[in-house]
């Protein structure tokens, strides 16, 4: 077991526990709250608590800051999570940070682009001006002694509360021809970073981050602007991941146009046409989204097909395969929407969906 282990080897186990990136909350609080997993393995046993408490000074995360009130009104090394273990104060390094340049942005203005009102309507001037403002209050690693090696300008144009969502919400808004147009017209941006620079006097690295989109030209327009002086170390999505599929596509393709015109010149309907007229609800729709980002696309619409065609025939019970539990959940909202009624049964791995009339 992991207490019986040597030592050294145990606590390099549980630095693997220890995030290499970490948000302050919004709002401020000093000093921050220690995350949950470090919080947990306090409580366990005294020896890991020992082992945590050892650790934790040694921690040193890249400190994504939301806003730049934590640089201007408050000492940021004051704001960092720590805790007091047998009675010495236990705080991690301060020796990367990354302001997110659009944490408090609106996700109804980004995408908005209503050029016919003006960029200062559209664009974040003010936002850019706040973090602007707070450059001169950045932490020094030479002036502070705090050991700063690396600055890092997170410039995803999404607010924070979006990042936290499923990524089917969280990258088609990074997809959107809106987003990518917002960042490319964000000039002060380039201003910003030039200004980050001059602070340290090139003593300290500064690097472009974030996750954009990989349509998107906007970290090559800001980089060609830099006349590629600085790298872009963040994330580039593929367009492919994280799309929200769409369940009235999935009945087009239930329901081919041509075999359905070939039933009707029969003059019989397709024994699935009733699908085209159900009203989705919310909730079903979503779920469906969900289990196909999970590359199961063909057994939502293989469920989604068994389930029309048992609302079509006599039968007044219908038991569906033992399948994984976001699967259980759209069969429940599928049939919901059909007009039938469902029940779990069984338990663990025997879980199943009993579909009635």
């Amino acid at each position: 077991s992991l207490i019986t282990l040597p030592t050294e080897l145990r606590r390099e186990i549980l630095t693997y526990l220890f995030r290499t990136t970490h948000a302050l909350p919004l709002p401020i609080k000093s000093p921050t709250p220690l995350p949950c997993v470090i919080l947990n393995l306090l409580h366990i046993n005294a020896l890991l608590r020992h082992d945590t408490a050892s650790l934790l000074p040694t921690w040193s995360p890249i400190w994504f800051i939301p806003t730049p009130t934590y640089f201007t009104a408050n000492d940021l090394t004051k704001c960092l999570p720590s805790i007091t273990i047998d009675g010495i104060r236990r705080t991690p390094k301060l020796e990367s940070i990354c302001p997110d340049i659009f944490a408090e942005s609106d996700k109804h203005r980004i995408p908005w682009c209503c050029y016919c009102v003006g960029e200062e309507n559209w664009t974040y001037p003010e936002l850019i001006s706040a973090w602007a403002s707070s450059v001169p209050c950045l932490p020094d690693g030479v002036k502070d002694g705090i050991g700063l090696k690396g600055v890092y300008l997170d410039i995803t144009p999404t607010p924070r509360s979006l990042r936290t969502q499923h990524r089917i919400t969280f990258y088609p808004f990074l997809h959107d021809k809106r987003t990518h147009k917002f960042l490319e017209h964000a000039d002060d941006i380039i201003a910003l970073v030039r200004q980050v620079q001059a602070h340290y006097n090139a003593r300290i690295p500064v690097h472009l981050t974030g996750s954009i989109s990989a349509k998107s030209g906007s970290v090559n327009y800001i980089l060609r602007s830099l006349e590629y002086t600085y790298n872009f170390v963040g994330t580039y999505l593929d367009p492919k991941i994280g799309r929200f599929a769409k369940l009235s596509t999935a009945v087009s393709r239930i329901i081919n146009p041509q075999v359905a015109a070939q039933f009707l010149a029969r003059g019989t309907p397709h024994p699935l046409a009733s699908l085209r007229d159900v009203k989705w609800s919310r909730k079903t729709t979503w779920q469906y989204a969900i289990v196909a980002d999970m590359e199961w696309e063909e057994r939502a619409m293989w469920d989604s097909r068994v389930l029309a065609q048992f609302a079509g025939k006599k039968e007044e019970v219908l038991e569906m395969k033992r399948v994984g539990r976001e699967r259980r959940k759209l069969q429940h909202c599928v049939a919901m929407d059909l007009g039938l009624e469902t029940e779990g049964v069984g338990e663990g791995d025997e879980r199943r969906v009993i579909v009635r009339k």
